[in-house]
C-alpha cells in the first residue's frame, strides 16, 4: 500500500511540537539534577552541558511509532524494531544517569537488532543469489549496530548528530513517499517524518553554543532507528540512497577506526581522532565545523533522492560532496600544523 502522507505529516507535526515544548525543561531537570557532561581532555565544549536531551526526542517518537503500529496493525518485524528502539533507549538513559558496563550495552544492543532480523521474513532478501540467508542477516546485523554505533561515535559536537539525524531521516522520508511501494511503507514513512521533525525542532537547542546534548540516550535509539529505514531502503531496491544518507558519518567513523586499528590503538579507547574534532582542535570554531557538516549533509539527502532516477550519477555527486569537506576539514588542521 501507498505511504499515507496524511499520518505522516500529522505525526511529524505533533512529535516536533512535543520536543520543542520539552526539551527546555528537560535541560532545566538535567541540570537541576546534576546530569552533567563535565569537559575532559577530550572535550570539545568549555563549561558543564546536561547530557541525555534526546529523550526529548526519542519518548514522542517511541509513542507515536507504537500508535502508528497499532494504527495499521504492525506485524511482528515492526513490533520488535520497535521494542529495540525503546530498550536501548532505556539502556542508554541508564547510561547517561550512570555508566553501564560495556557488555550490558553490547548484549542490548545485539539483542534489539537480532529480534527484528529474526522476525523479517525470509522472501525479503537483499542479495539472494550470492549469500545464504543466514550470513546475509549476520551482515546486516553487524552493519546496523556498526551504525547505531556510528552515530554515538559521532556524537561529540553541538549539533553535529542532530543535523545528521534531520537530513537522513528527512531524506529517507522523501525516499519513502515517493516509492509508495517499499516494504512496510505504512509505519516506516510515519517513523522516519517523526524523527526527522524532532530531531529539527531539538537542533536550535543542540546548535553551537549547545544547552543540551543529545547523550546516548538520543544518539543511540536514533541511530538504531535511522538504521532501520536505511535497511528499509536496501530491501527496497534502493542500495545508493542507503549508502549516501549517512555517508559523512560513516566515512568519518569508518575511517577513523581503521586508521586506529592500522595505528595498533586500542579502539574500545575513547579518542578525539574523527576528522572533525581534528578541525575544531585546529582552531575552528563548533558553528564552523557544524555548519559545513550539515550542508554537506543537505546536499546528500538531495543526492540520495536523485538517485532513485540517476543512482551513478547520484552517488559520483555524494563522492564530491564528501571530497569536498573531507579536504575543507583536513586543510584546517594542515594549516593549524604549520602555524605551529
Amino acid at each position: 500500500m501507498p505511504a499515507d502522507l496524511t499520518t505522516s505529516i500529522w505525526t511529524a507535526l505533533a512529535c516536533g511540537a512535543v520536543t520543542l515544548l520539552a526539551t527546555p525543561r528537560l535541560a532545566r531537570a538535567l541540570a537541576n539534577s546534576g546530569v552533567l557532561d563535565i569537559p575532559g581532555p577530550r572535550s570539545n565544549h568549555a563549561a558543564a552541558v546536561p547530557r541525555g536531551g534526546g529523550m526529548a526526542i526519542v519518548v514522542p517518537v517511541a509513542v507515536a511509532w507504537a500508535c502508528v503500529n497499532l494504527n495499521y496493525g504492525a506485524g511482528a518485524f515492526v513490533w520488535s524494531t520497535w521494542a529495540g528502539f525503546v530498550l536501548l533507549m532505556a539502556v542508554s538513559w541508564c547510561d547517561d544517569l550512570r555508566p553501564q558496563p560495556v557488555r550490558l550495552r553490547l548484549f542490548v544492543q545485539t539483542l534489539a537488532v537480532v529480534l527484528p532480523l529474526a522476525t523479517l521474513p525470509a522472501e525479503l532478501r537483499l542479495v539472494p543469489d550470492y549469500l545464504p540467508l543466514i550470513i546475509e542477516r549476520v551482515c546486516i546485523g553487524l552493519a546496523w549496530m556498526w551504525f547505531l554505533n556510528a552515530m554515538n561515535f559521532m556524537d561529540g559536537l553541538d549539533g553535529l548528530a542532530t543535523g545528521q539525524s534531520v537530513t537522513a531521516a528527512g531524506g529517507a522520508f522523501a525516499i519513502l513517499a515517493i516509492l509508495s511501494q517499499a516494504p512496510f511503507v505504512l509505519v516506516s514513512a510515519p517513523v522516519a517524518a517523526a524523527i526527522a521533525a524532532s530531531s529539527l525542532a531539538f537542533l536550535p537547542f543542540n546548535w553551537p553554543p549547545a544547552r543540551v546534548f543529545l547523550g546516548d540516550a538520543g544518539s543511540v535509539p536514533i541511530g538504531y532507528g535511522i538504521g532501520w529505514l536505511l535497511l528499509l531502503l536496501l530491501l527496497a531496491g534502493q542500495p545508493a540512497a542507503a549508502l549516501i544518507l549517512p555517508l559523512y558519518f560513516l566515512c568519518d567513523a569508518t575511517g577513523t577506526l581503521i586508521a586506529r586499528l592500522v595505528r595498533g590503538e586500542r579502539i574500545t579507547q575513547a579518542h578525539s581522532d574523527h576528522l572533525y574534532q581534528r578541525a575544531r582542535r585546529a582552531g575552528k570554531s563548533h558553528t564552523w565545523v557544524t555548519t559545513r557538516a550539515l550542508a554537506a549533509n543537505i546536499l546528500l539527502a538531495g543526492a540520495a533522492v536523485f538517485s532513485l532516477y540517476s543512482p551513478l550519477e547520484a552517488l559520483a555527486a555524494a563522492a564530491v560532496i564528501i571530497c569536498a569537506l573531507t579536504l575543507a576539514f583536513a586543510a584546517s588542521a594542515m594549516s593549524s600544523r604549520k602555524k605551529t
